[in-house]
This record gives C-alpha cells, structure tokens and sequence, in this order.
C-alpha cells in the first residue's frame, strides 16, 4: 500500500502480451495506495474481469480474420466456378476448357504447375454404357486433352506427365477421394516423382461412379497444399466431370446427326450412280474454301454439312432423268431444277440444321442474278450459297461425264476466275484461288467414287464417272 507503487517486470510482461498499457495499469495501481484491501478487491475484479473482456475481444478478432479468409476463399472458388459454368458451352473445345480451368486454379492455390488427364476408355465405357454411339466420341471432341496436359512454368521430362497420369488413374479410381501428398519422397508410389517436385494435389473426375480422368497440382508456392486447396480444386474437378459428361452427350448427339445426314446422302448416291462421291467433295472444298477465306470455324463446319446435303432434293427427281446419260430436254432440265427446293422442304423440319437449309435452297443463284430457284444476284444471295455454289462447279467440271472428260485442274481454276463476278463471288473466288494446287489434287486422289457398286452389279447399269 505504500506510495511509489510499481508493477514487477512479470506482470508488464503479461500486460503486454494481452495488449494492456502497462503504464496506465500502473498509474491505477498507485492511485490505489492507502485504501482497505476490500475496496482493493473490488479494484482487482474490476481488473480481471477487463482482461478477461480483452482477451474475448482479441480471440473474437482473431475469429473474425479466420472468418473473412474462408470467405475470400469462398468467394474466389464460386467467382471461379462462375466463370468456368459461364463458359461450359457443350461445343466448346475440351482443350481450350480445360486449359482456362487449369491456369485459374494454378494462380488460386498458388501452385507451380497445373495439370489434367482424360481416361483412354472413357468414350468407350460411355458408349457402352448408353447403348452403342460413335466410339470413343469424347476423346476426338478432347482433341489435345486426349494426352495428359501439364500447364504452368514447371516442366518435366519426357514421358514423365504420361507415367504420372497413369498412376494417378490407377490410384483414383481405387479410392475415389483427393489425394494429397506434401512429401513425395516419402511415398511409395510417387517417390519417382521426388526429383522434380516437392508436392502433389489430385483430384477424381468422375460422374456416377465413372472415372473420367483427374486434375492435378504440383508444388505450391507459398507452403504446402492444404484443405482449402483441396476442396477448392474438387470444386472445379465437379464442374469438369460435368462438362465432360455433357461434351460425351453432345458428340453422340452430333455423330447421330452425322450419321443421318451421310445416310441420306448415300441414299442420293444410290439413286444417281453418276456423282457417287460429289456430295462429300463439295462439302470438303466448301469447308476449305471457308477456312481460306477466313469465315470462321463454325461457318466452315456448317457449309461442310450444307455441302453434303446440297442435292439431297435429287431424291424427289426420277431415276430416269437422273441417270440419263444424253442431253437433257428442257422438260428434265425443269426437272432437275426443282431438286434445291425440294431438298430444303425434306430438310426444313430438322431444327438442328435449319440455318444450313440457304445452302441447299441457293446453291445454283449466279452471281449476276441468272441462276436459279429465286434469281437472287450479289449479296443477295445467301454466303453459305455462295461458297457452295463454287464448290459445286468446280467439282463438276473435274469430274468426268459420259459426254466429256475431266478438265485438267488449271482449265478448271481458269474457268473459276474467268467466271468471277458472273457466276462466282468475285471475294470468295480470289479466296479459292489463293488455295494450293496441290490440297486440290490431293482431295480428288482421296475422294473418288468406287468403280463398281453392289447395286449395279445386280441390276446391270451401266457405269460412269462422278459429275
């Protein structure tokens, strides 16, 4: 109780650690000198019961800051999952998915190399397991996911990404659960791996008990990987599952719809021996003329499909008038020019292709308004028309007939540009020009009608070359 009252060094230690000023405590305890050890303990409660508050409010802070870093997280994890589900379009390419998710999650976990794995025997399990569809269907839609990807600034040697993905394969599917190992020469498996990484986060893809593959992580930058990385990355791993699900629905979907659409040119093929093997080369020079002239990828896929369907109409035109093999009266040549709008009627009900039906309605307009079904001329004329409608000339006149033979391919690029403006659009028929001889040649090496069809073989027609 005597006057000059100081804390000992012990206790300023402790004031200091529950962030209490010692020199105010000790300004309180030497105001206390003189009073009755009652009143002291009323003073020493009053005491207790601030640090007890104080050391509360600081353990609630620190409550607080655990808080708002699971919710950064969360946030970084749904503002991710928003922006991957914002770009799951079911013809999008595997690869370029895949790569997007891959780079967003490397920088969010702070990992030095990203990668992802697709099971070999997924489209086939998937096939299998829907009853039959194009095999293998997601590996050609995965393109360059069909080999193990590794993305980042870590490297590793040749065949090392392809060994890891096979274990991890192996692995996953046996557990079915994350696996997280932060000291890799310490494990039995993927000690191999030792020398060039410290670490490794791998997660299942996979859909209804299906193993699709697996996404993996190696060396975080900033410690080890944890649980937050882990829940983090089976987030996105769900969200792939399902956008590979979907890309397997959608090329089975896609190969029904080619499927169809080759039947019914095989059917056209079958009724005029003589272009057996037009429709398939005017939709491949559709589809190069489209990519030379820079029309985009999905312009080029369309006219592909619109190329193969072009004459489909033909089926409406008799047999008679078809394979006729003199010159035509103008009553057949009425004829044959009904065959564009008879194909876009057959076709106007399938939703799926009804934006390719202008090429099929438009593939003989002229370019100066003299062709047929409508007369239309220039701009007017639907593009993927257009681009058909030089595709188709240009094959017929590189395709012998009963009454001619072939043009040499320079005759016939000759013709095109004499033709540009008239017949052709002048744009498109510099673009077509611009393409190599030689990808024409090989085209036509490639694509030519088979000599003899069990149909003629039967029925004794006479044979004669695509036109």
């Amino acid at each position: 109780k005597a006057l000059g009252f100081r804390l000992s060094e012990e206790v300023v230690r402790v004031c200091s650690r529950l962030g209490i000023d010692g020199i105010w405590l000790n300004q309180q305890a030497e105001s206390l000198a003189g009073y009755d050890d009652e009143l002291l303990l009323r003073h020493a409660r009053l005491l207790l019961s601030m640090v007890r508050d104080q050391v509360r409010l600081s353990h609630l802070e620190q409550e607080l800051d655990c808080l708002s870093g699971q919710l950064a997280n969360t946030y970084e994890e749904l503002s991710l999952i928003y922006q991957l589900g914002s770009g799951m379009k079911v013809n999008r390419s595997t690869a370029d998915f895949f790569r997007q998710a891959c780079l967003e999650v490397m920088d969010l976990i702070s990992a030095r190399g990203m990668g992802v794995s697709v099971a070999r025997d997924v489209g086939k399990e998937h096939k299998a397991e829907n009853g039959g569809g194009s095999a293998s269907s997601l590996i050609l839609h995965a393109s360059t996911v069909a080999e193990p990807v590794l993305y980042g600034a870590m490297s590793l040697p040749p065949g090392a990404v392809q060994r890891l993905a096979r274990q991890l394969t192996q692995v996953l599917g046996q557990r079915r659960s994350p696996l997280l190992i932060n000291h890799l020469g310490r494990d039995r498996t993927f000690n191999w791996l030792a020398e060039h990484a410290h670490q490794l986060l791998a997660v299942p893809l996979q859909r209804q008990e299906q193993l699709l593959g697996c996404l993996f992580a190696l060396d975080k930058l900033t410690g080890e990987f944890d649980t937050v990385d882990c829940k983090l990355l089976c987030a996105i791993a769900n969200e792939s599952a399902i956008f590979l699900e979907n890309s397997m629905l959608y090329e089975d979907a896609r190969g029904l719809m080619m499927g169809l659409l080759h039947s019914l040119v095989s059917a056209v093929d079958a009724k005029d021996t003589y272009t057996c093997g037009h429709s398939e080369r005017v939709a491949l020079l559709s589809r190069m003329l489209a990519q030379q002239a820079n029309l985009g990828e999905r312009f080029a896929e369309r006219v592909y499909m619109a190329g193969l369907l072009h004459d489909v109409g033909k089926i409406g035109v008799p047999e008679a008038v078809l394979q006729k093999t003199g010159r035509l009266t103008p009553e057949e040549y009425e004829q044959i020019k009904k065959h564009p709008e008879i194909g876009a009627r057959i076709l106007r009900d399938i939703r799926q292709i009804e934006d390719i039906i202008p090429g099929v309605l438009h593939h003989h307009e002229r370019y100066d308004g003299k062709g047929y079904p409508a007369g239309l001329a220039a701009e007017n004329i639907p593009l993927i028309g257009r681009v058909i409608c030089l595709a188709d000339c240009f094959d017929a006149m590189t395709s012998s007939r009963t009454y001619r033979k072939a043009l040499p391919l320079e005759v016939a690029l000759t013709e095109i540009r004499r033709c540009s403006g008239t017949q052709f659009d002048p744009g498109l028929t510099d673009a077509f020009l611009r393409i190599r001889v030689e990808r024409f040649r090989e085209l036509l090496a490639s694509h030519q009608p088979q000599p003899l069809r069990l149909a003629q073989l039967a029925t004794g027609q006479p044979l004669r070359a695509a036109g």
